[in-house]
């Protein structure tokens, strides 16, 4: 096969940061595009980004997806005139189609035999005919790390731990959007600053070489955004705001946590504050804990869990979780 030496990518969001971390120094990419008219004329990586029309004819040796969106992105791309045949997915198992036909034989044997089956993803949970069936996907919907929140939420019930649920890092709201189903009747805390990557805390991104984190981003959301995708939003107590400031008053206790704020400063900030109000038998979960992108997250760890009592379990998921938890 040819070897390539000009890209292009569509996504100038967290994807396309993994794609440049991966490209060898002897391939260009040519062109970044994407569909936030916000961003035409900006640049990623020092490459400019571009309307998906114009970025549709350019000379290129393959077009690489990097948003989420793989099959309306892919459609689109192809409408515009880009060769189907150039165009590749850096997350393949995120296409709807492409899990599909994994789970042709599955869906043939639920309709033959009148059984519920869940999808096969990067991974399955195959004979749990009980469990609701959440999208075998890596990303944005990860497979691994949703049905591991499905368990450790069956396993809090049932073994009736008590406490309010929160997430650190919402950004825009896929992921309570899970939380806030699978705890219905608990009290939900939402702490984000809705602004992007803080000021403060780039200082030991930087200093430290943890990542190449930079002001502003994932700064695409919004507190009506995340609240129009929640369960129950009259339960949500959004604290807006630079953390652990934002979490002064809150007393209550905690079964369940989710940390995804990408960098060492609020990582530690995050399980210093969570860990001590966590009930026993409850959990956090911090992501990108084996995330080569944001290595400051695993520091944070290691260093905490070097200082208590937790236990931590690592998950094979797509940005490589953590699961720290209080016995």
């Amino acid at each position: 096969m040819t070897k390539f030496r000009k890209l292009a990518a569509f996504g100038a969001g967290s994807g396309l940061k993994d794609l440049l971390t991966l490209l060898p120094g002897d391939v260009e990419l040519v062109a970044i595009g994407d569909n936030d008219a916000a961003r035409h004329g900006q640049s990623a990586g020092g490459v400019s980004i571009v309307p998906a029309a114009e970025l549709a004819r350019l000379d290129y040796d393959a077009l690489v997806i990097t948003a989420g969106a793989v099959d309306p992105v892919r459609e689109q791309l192809i409408a515009l005139g880009a060769a189907p045949d150039k165009i590749l997915a850096l997350c393949p198992s995120a296409s709807a189609t492409l899990v599909d036909q994994v789970n042709i034989d599955i869906t043939r044997l639920n309709q033959g035999l009148g059984i519920n089956l869940p999808a096969a993803g990067i991974a399955t949970m195959y004979l749990r005919f009980e469990s609701e069936n959440l999208k075998a996907s890596a990303w944005p919907v990860d497979f691994v790390r949703n049905q591991t929140f499905n368990l450790c939420a069956e396993q809090i019930a049932s073994r009736g731990v008590t406490g309010s649920v929160a997430e650190l890092g919402v950004f825009r709201g896929d992921q309570a959007h899970l939380i806030s189903r699978l705890f219905p009747d608990r009290p939900f805390h939402l702490f984000d600053t809705f602004e992007g990557f803080a000021k403060a805390d780039l200082g030991a991104e930087e200093n430290s070489g943890f990542s190449g984190a930079s002001l502003g981003d994932f700064a695409n959301t919004s507190i009506d955004l995340v609240m129009s995708k929640l369960h129950r939003p009259e339960r949500v107590v959004v604290h807006q705001g630079f953390f652990p400031a934002t979490a002064e008053g809150v007393e209550d206790r905690f079964a369940f946590v989710s940390l995804d704020v990408d960098l060492h400063d609020p990582t530690a900030a995050g399980l210093e504050f969570f860990y001590q109000r966590l009930n026993s038998g409850g959990f956090i979960f911090v992501h990108d804990y084996n995330n080569g992108r944001y290595n400051g997250v695993r520091k944070a760890v290691e260093d905490f869990v070097a200082t208590t009592s937790a236990c931590t379990l690592p998950l094979p998921d797509f940005s490589g979780s953590i699961v720290v938890m209080k016995p």
